[in-house]
């Protein structure tokens, strides 16, 4: 809970790894460390009165580590304190000309403002690394999603450049600001969004991981509308095929991102609305719906008014399997109004695996759907499996035993979560 005040003695101490402790705050003779070149503590509690709770009181500055490279500082959420204590630190950093890695829970856009305007070149191109916790947590003793699911994005935030957006309203353009660099984005608990398009495509060309949890107003993830905004299009049907053209040749929507995960959507409604170019999510290896009450169809062929529309047939090769052409595992789990992936449309060429779990009316599939030579393992339950129908008439029993031959059932009375992830 406490270092000892000696450890400013250590004079050439390079090192301090204090993550996952239950530090309550750091000793004035920290900034005795001047060959300091990490420091990563964890700030869990509070202390029995303000003064102890202190975690850089007034005399400690972090300006006197001036070889600091790495910066990383977790905070547990529970109080407003942490707001004055960040406000020192933001102001020390514009000194640490050698820092390169920052990790920092900024609970207000305020804070974030603050830290652009005193150290407008840290984000870039200073830090090679951070990671940003904007808005105000709220701590929780029960973790809605699967471990599995954030123990990855924690681990991916370690070697890349991460932003989590919680509690926010509105699009903040200083959240535009470090998401142009981010190559990971998490946006949780957003009051005002409909759909992940408004903080701008062109601004997560970046983007490799993308995790969206409880967002009750997100309707859908890119919704082609922003296309003819950003490209100056009126979007209407008389130059439909010019439009088409526009997409196609000049927008790789997403095509970094790799990892989409997204769980807790009370009023979603699909991945995208519109149609798109073949480009779309090209690099996209994960899918994960979790959740999601009002999903009805992920992929669809129809272009129509309101239909959940992800790609129009004209425009991309799904013969030769060119549409989410590096996809390797789909998870599909409590998605109860679920009737159809992809309406038979040919996707994801290089699938490996599929796991789908309480989807009630998914109760056809295609072998375009799973067309992948690559196809490992189905995991459902067995209820499911045994009165899935297939939409071709003309499937052989030789198929049909070949596909249950990759089907692995899902216990009711095990660790759900370690059997979706476990090979």
């Amino acid at each position: 809970m406490e270092l000892p005040p000696e450890i400013g003695e250590l004079t050439n101490l390079e090192v301090i790894d204090l993550e996952g402790t239950e530090i309550i705050y750091l000793p004035n003779e920290i900034v005795k460390l001047i060959k300091l070149s990490s420091l990563k503590v964890s700030f869990y509690r509070y202390a029995n009165n303000y003064q102890e709770r202190r975690v850089w009181v007034v005399t400690t500055s972090l300006s006197n580590l001036s070889r600091l490279h790495e910066l990383r500082i977790d905070v547990n959420p529970d109080g407003d304190w942490w707001d004055v204590e960040v406000k020192t630190i933001i102001h020390d950093l514009c000194s640490l000309r050698e820092l390169r890695t920052l990790k920092l829970y900024l609970p207000t856009i305020e804070l974030l403002e603050e830290l652009i305007r005193d150290s407008p070149s840290l984000i870039c191109p200073a830090l090679t690394h951070f990671r940003f916790i904007v808005g105000r947590q709220v701590e929780r003793f029960l973790s809605r999603l699967p471990r599995e699911v954030e123990e990855e994005f924690n681990n991916l935030e370690k070697s890349e450049k991460g932003l989590k957006y919680v509690n926010g309203e509105g699009i903040p353009i200083k959240i535009i600001e470090v998401l142009k660099h981010a190559n990971a984005f998490s946006l949780e608990h957003h009051w005002t969004v409909n759909n992940l398009s408004e903080f701008g495509l062109q601004n997560m060309d970046k983007l490799k991981f993308c995790f969206l949890v409880e967002c009750n107003e997100l309707r859908t993830i890119i919704d082609a509308k922003q296309f003819y905004q950003e490209g100056d299009c009126e979007g209407d049907d008389s130059n439909e095929s010019e439009q088409y053209s526009y997409f196609n040749e000049e927008k790789m929507v997403l095509g970094s991102l790799q990892y989409l995960s997204i769980h807790y959507m009370k009023n979603m409604e699909s991945i995208c609305q519109g149609s798109v170019g073949k480009g779309c999510l090209s690099n996209l290896k994960f899918l994960a719906l979790h959740t999601c009450l009002s999903l009805t169809t992920i992929f669809t062929l129809k272009i129509a008014p309101r239909s959940l529309t992800f790609v129009d047939l004209k425009y991309s090769d799904s013969k030769s399997g060119h549409f989410l052409p590096n996809l390797k595992k789909i998870l599909l789990l409590e998605l109860p109004k679920l009737v159809s992936i992809s309406n038979g449309l040919c996707i994801a060429p290089k699938l490996e695996r599929m796991v789908i779990f309480f989807c009630p009316k998914l109760v056809k599939l295609s072998t375009m759907e799973v067309s992948s030579k690559d196809l490992k393992v189905i995991k459902g339950e067995n209820e499911w499996w045994g009165e899935l129908k297939w939409h071709e008439s003309d499937l052989s029993s030789d198929h049909q035993d070949y596909l249950a031959s990759m089907f692995v059932p899902l216990r009711r009375d095990g660790d759900l979560m370690a059997q979706f992830t476990k090979d």
